[in-house]
């Protein structure tokens, strides 16, 4: 299935990556952005595992969320649409969602 990345997941990967540098190391950075690239893969092979996100509604309605393995906190935040799979934000479950998404 197709991937589509928005901006702002882009930017969001990059954010984390930055802040696991600065608080860590860059070791730990590469390491989240690796585990980024394989639940992106995940979801490309099967888009419709990741559970649907409750409680949303209107244009947020039907995103999907996946776990980032060894990052657990972390979520992908997706929508499927026919054959494209569009990433819309990466994000640290902790942080205040609806406001984000």
């Amino acid at each position: 299935m197709t991937v589509f990345r928005s901006a702002l997941a882009i930017q969001d990967v990059w954010e984390a990556a930055a802040w696991f540098t600065e608080v860590e190391d860059a070791a730990l950075a590469l390491r989240f952005v690796d585990a980024i690239e394989e639940a992106v893969k995940q979801i490309s092979a099967q888009p419709y595992l990741g559970p649907v996100a409750r409680g949303l509604s209107g244009r947020l309605k039907g995103i999907r969320y996946w776990r980032v393995s060894r990052f657990p906190h972390h979520l992908v935040f997706y929508r499927v649409d026919e054959d494209v799979v569009t990433i819309i934000r990466i994000l640290h479950g902790a942080r205040k969602l609806d406001d984000l998404l």
